[in-house]
Order: C-alpha cells, then sequence, then structure tokens
C-alpha cells in the first residue's frame, strides 16, 4: 500500500518559497490595527508573516509541539502563541476583533466545524469578523495533491463541507466573498521532495510533472469575511 513520505528524513536548508498573489492586501480593510486570532496557526510560519497587519495577534493550534516551535522562534511583540482547539477557545467573550481560519477550518471534524463558529463568534467583539481563507480545487499544487498525494491528499469532500457549513450557519452574516492564489517554488525536484509529502510509488511521474511546470506550482483560494448575525 502506498503511503506518504519524503525523499529523505535528513532535511536540509529549505530552499521552498511560499507565496501570494496579494490576498491579505485585499484584506486589509478588516484587517488593520485589529486584535486577531488566527485559529490552525501550525508553527507559526504564516502568522508572523501576517503579523504586521494587525495590532496583535493570537496564534492558537492544539498541537503543544507545533506551539512550542512556534514560540521559540517567535521575535514579534505584537504576536503571542497559545495552545487551544477550535471548538473550546481558551479566551473570554468578546477578546477579539477578527478571527482567522487561514486554510484551517476544512481539517476541523465535521461534527465538530458548527461548534467552532460559535466559538468564534462568541470571543468576537460585536462588530467583529470571522474570516475563512479556503483551498478551492483548481491549481497545479492541487492536482498533484490529487495525482501524486502530496501534502493532505484528496480534500475535496472536507472542503465542500467546510463551504457550506459557513453558508449556512445562522451566527454569522457573509460580508464578502473573494478569490485568490498562493505559489510554491521550488528550485529542484529535491527541494520538493525535501519539504512536501508524496506517495510512495510515484516518484517518476511527480518529477516529469515538477519539471513540466518549471517547478512552480500554484493553489487558488477562497476567502469568505463574515459578521455576527444580528
Amino acid at each position: 500500500m502506498n503511503k506518504p513520505c519524503r525523499s529523505s528524513d535528513i532535511r536540509g536548508i529549505i530552499r521552498m518559497q511560499h507565496f501570494s498573489d496579494g490576498y491579505w492586501e485585499r484584506l486589509k480593510p478588516y484587517l488593520a490595527g485589529t486584535t486577531a486570532l488566527e485559529v490552525g496557526c501550525g508553527n507559526g510560519a504564516r502568522t508572523r508573516e501576517i503579523a504586521p497587519y494587525f495590532k496583535s495577534l493570537t496564534g492558537m493550534d492544539p498541537g503543544p509541539l507545533l506551539i512550542a516551535e512556534a514560540r521559540r522562534n517567535n521575535c514579534l511583540d505584537n504576536l503571542v502563541f497559545q495552545a487551544g482547539s477550535a471548538e473550546d477557545l481558551p479566551f473570554p467573550d468578546g477578546s477579539f476583533e477578527v478571527v482567522l481560519f487561514p486554510l484551517s477550518f476544512h481539517h476541523i471534524a465535521p461534527e465538530l466545524m458548527r461548534p467552532a463558529i460559535a466559538e468564534a463568534v462568541r470571543v468576537l467583539t460585536p462588530k467583529g469578523s470571522v474570516i475563512f481563507i479556503e483551498p478551492e480545487n483548481e491549481g497545479s499544487f492541487i492536482a498533484a495533491e490529487l495525482l501524486f498525494g502530496c501534502c493532505d491528499g484528496d480534500e475535496r469532500r472536507q472542503k465542500a463541507l467546510a463551504y457550506y457549513t459557513m453558508l449556512t450557519s445562522e451566527q454569522l452574516t457573509e460580508v464578502c466573498e473573494m478569490r485568490g492564489e498562493s505559489f510554491f517554488q521550488f528550485d529542484s525536484e529535491q527541494d520538493f521532495l525535501e519539504n512536501i509529502a508524496w506517495l510512495e510509488g510515484t516518484r517518476s511521474a511527480l518529477a516529469d510533472y515538477l519539471a513540466c511546470h518549471d517547478y512552480r506550482l500554484s493553489a487558488k483560494r477562497r476567502i469568505n469575511v463574515f459578521r455576527k448575525a444580528a
């Protein structure tokens, strides 16, 4: 049976570059000068990148080892990290002006998605925003997930459920929906293999796929901004 793997467990300098088409700038009117919570911050790499958009930002993740890594690498005064789960946020009511789910909401267990929304609404200020950034099913990076089991593999069902759940929540009122795109630039096949999980038995086809795309893969994003329902 195929299983996710990397070419080696002795990964060297990480050369992979990840950047967006500027959708964080388009979100700036909803972010500037706010106190914000990022739900699902992982090791904090993205959190450190977006921290300048906020007055203060709290990165939260259920993984204690990831939070420990995030804290070790944090050198920003407006950024803190906290362990916790989306369905039971460890914060008082009205603590934040923005709650972000950047590429994390579809990872929440289906039965906990609505409780996670309820908790996000609870910790929001009265005029606060809940912002979901979710992967769509388009782009060469997404195709690599489907063809070669890269990264998180086939998540189409989870993504569809996440979108349905946020749109049908009685606790949220949608403000806008916009599109964005992320790019992943690798300097070689080895760079990709050292940084992205992939399935055993796919290496030859994967190598051809990467070369065909000049080692630059893209992933479409959908961004939804909500307010508390009246």
